[in-house]
């Protein structure tokens, strides 16, 4: 039950139940923290297998969006572009082992496979709060890819694992 963030930069090349990031005890009840899409429009579903958190949204392919869930130990939520979609406090206990780790899909025996381009995975042990995934929206596509001084950026953020795909950097 330990607080988190899952945040996700992603560009749709279909839209539908398609995986981002996930890990854990598949086929377990609570033993699972995934996000991934959901349903044909695009909506989002931010699992514990069989506790399940679900937002719908209507997206389109080829658009940049950040996606985040979050957990603080009593309530879940999953916020779109800064933006919270939907909130729950689940109970009970959850119990995630570090197993099957995947970025780029989810359930390992299940076709959750991701199809577009992710960028700036990010697992935070924290939850961060809705001021901070706002500011995350300065760092978007149009403004950081853009910025002459990208590499020098300071990546020193409070989290697990950390990886920029465009520039080839695990911290």
């Amino acid at each position: 039950n330990s607080s988190y963030t899952q945040s996700v930069w992603f560009k749709p090349a279909a839209l539908g139940g398609t995986g981002f990031i996930g890990w854990g005890n598949y086929g377990g009840g609570n033993q699972v923290n995934a996000l991934r899409m959901y349903g044909g429009s695009g909506g989002f579903r931010h699992y514990w297998w069989g506790n399940d958190l679900d937002s719908g949204v209507s997206l389109s392919t080829g658009t940049w969006y950040h996606v985040a869930s979050t957990f603080d130990g009593t309530t879940r939520k999953i916020y779109l572009n800064g933006t919270l979609l939907v909130s729950d406090s689940p109970g009970g206990g959850h119990n995630v082992t570090a197993t099957y780790f995947a970025i780029g899909r989810t359930c390992h025996f299940c076709n959750e496979y991701f199809n577009g381009v992710l960028d700036d995975v990010a697992i935070y042990n924290v939850a961060l709060v809705q001021a901070v995934l706002q500011l995350l929206q300065f760092l978007s596509h149009d403004n950081y890819d853009n910025y002459d001084n990208y590499d020098n950026y300071d990546h020193n953020h409070n989290y697990d694992n950390y990886y920029d795909h465009d520039h080839g950097a695990a911290n």
